[in-house]
């Protein structure tokens, strides 16, 4: 298992050190995931405020297909537990660097959370997304982005941190190592539980975020 997750590693590394514009293979589906040239996304200050804005305000329900057809709501997807949202631009390589380490989290605190990617994608594109990205979290598609523009996520990177009572804790425009930090600390408070160290090598210093969303 340890030789796939190294080529990935090699890939990711390669798209970040060029910027080059690269395939994915997925050869159970005779398909490769297009990811568009890696660029420098910083957050901005207001970028900053608005995410803070939402803190405390009620989580929007929301009615979306996972993979497997099946529809999930929010108290679903939370299952009695906060609920991490990870918000996914399908073709957006910032997403690619930045799931590992939400997934990081998720894995630390599995017992006391719950956690989904969004993603701008149908059923079809959004499969082949998830088995050529990997991970632990659940992928529910939102191919007309009701739901992500009701989250205001401006782009892919952004993530979301709802408590068990559907209201909204946190609200990210992008990941580092401090924001990892403070994640997981929130999710240990809301869970409950002491804090777990949590390894967040070699995430950004700054707060960086992902590619936008379309606007139609």
């Amino acid at each position: 298992m340890g030789t796939p997750k190294i080529l990935f590693a090699a890939l990711t590394a390669a798209v970040i050190a060029t910027g080059a514009l690269f395939l994915v293979p997925d050869r159970r589906h005779e398909r490769s995931m297009t990811f568009r040239a890696q660029k420098e996304h910083p957050v901005t200050p207001a970028m900053t405020e608005a995410a803070d804005a939402l803190s405390k305000t009620v989580a929007p329900d929301f009615r979306l297909e996972g993979l497997d057809g099946k529809p999930w709501t929010l108290s679903q997807a939370s299952a009695g537990k906060p609920l991490l949202i990870f918000f996914v631009e399908k073709e957006c390589p910032c997403c690619l660097g930045a799931k590992p380490f939400l997934d990081r989290v998720y894995r630390r605190y599995r017992d006391v959370l719950s956690a989904v990617a969004v993603i701008n994608a149908d059923r079809e594109t959004a499969s082949l997304w998830s088995k050529t990205v990997g991970g632990d979290m659940r992928v529910l598609c939102d191919p007309t982005m009701t739901v992500i523009r009701d989250y205001s996520a401006e782009r892919g990177v952004y993530s979301t941190l709802v408590d068990k009572d559907g209201r909204i804790a946190a609200a990210y425009p992008g990941y580092s190592k401090s924001m990892l930090i403070e994640l997981g600390s929130l999710v240990a408070k809301l869970g409950g539980v002491p804090e777990r160290e949590l390894d967040t090598r070699p995430a950004p210093e700054k707060l960086t975020s992902g590619c936008s969303f379309p606007l139609d």
